[in-house]
């Protein structure tokens, strides 16, 4: 009888055709060697007896990608309503107040906000024709459709999950129309050499999720961190952990 070649996760990785490997990531456990057969040689026998198991996988591999080519070209991430509802609950708005979400998208945002406080002048604005359109169709909320810089009136709060490349530009804009702004964005948006000084002069309350949010629809998270971050409003420079339903 042979002697068993163990051989670890990586190197079966290695050993097999790159677009194999997502599909050996989930079955990896149930791949064994023998004295007979290597792990690899093990996991391409497993392959060849289930090739419709093995497509499908290859084909979730393949939308991953896509979504992660496209995210970045369109700079548009849907704010999941636990993470809205969770900065709601700490918001400083009173009844009567005016409260504009900027760059609204497809009214995620929106709908939570409006949900939440229902007595308040809630207004959408998004520039990107279908994502207006979207947001029209999902809710009775009003909606404009226009370009956030270019928008010029007065709001007691304007809150936004802005388009990251843009975000201290949407930043600024909204400082000039609103005593108070709030903005979701990643933690490491405070780690930048050339936004520090405008972060000593501009400190915001932080507030942080507890849990990485998923903006791809299928759960998957980003490999960060997010929090609301509040200018105008709470405590300057300081940070708190945001409750979050576990539901």
């Amino acid at each position: 009888m042979g002697q068993y070649r163990a051989e670890s996760d990586e190197e079966v990785r290695q050993n097999i055709p790159s677009g194999s490997v997502e599909f050996f990531n989930r079955v990896r456990h149930a791949i064994k060697g023998s004295d007979r057969l290597t792990r690899t040689e093990a996991f391409l026998q497993y392959a060849e007896d289930r090739p419709d198991e093995e497509i499908a996988a290859a084909e979730k591999l393949a939308e991953w990608r896509l979504k992660s080519i496209l995210r970045p070209m369109l700079d548009f991430y849907e704010t999941p309503s636990w993470a809205v509802r969770a900065i709601g609950d700490v918001l400083p708005i009173a009844e009567n107040m005016r409260i504009l979400d900027a760059g609204c998208g497809t009214g995620a945002i929106l709908r939570q906000i409006g949900a939440q406080f229902p007595e308040n002048e809630i207004l959408g604005l998004e520039k990107d024709e279908a994502r207006f359109r979207a947001a029209e169709a999902s809710t009775d909320l009003p909606i404009a459709h226009g370009d956030f810089f270019s928008h010029a009136d007065r709001w007691d709060l304007i809150i936004s999950n802005p388009p990251y490349s843009h975000a201290l530009e949407f930043v600024q804009h909204a400082m000039t129309l609103s005593p108070i702004v709030c903005m979701l964005l990643r933690l490491p948006w405070l780690a930048s050499q050339r936004r520090a000084q405008w972060h000593r002069e501009n400190p915001a309350q932080i507030n942080v999720l507890p849990r990485r949010p998923s903006f791809t629809g299928d759960g998957k998270t980003d490999a960060t961190e997010y929090a609301w971050f509040i200018w105008g409003s709470g405590d300057p420079g300081t940070y708190r952990i945001l409750h979050v339903d576990p539901r």
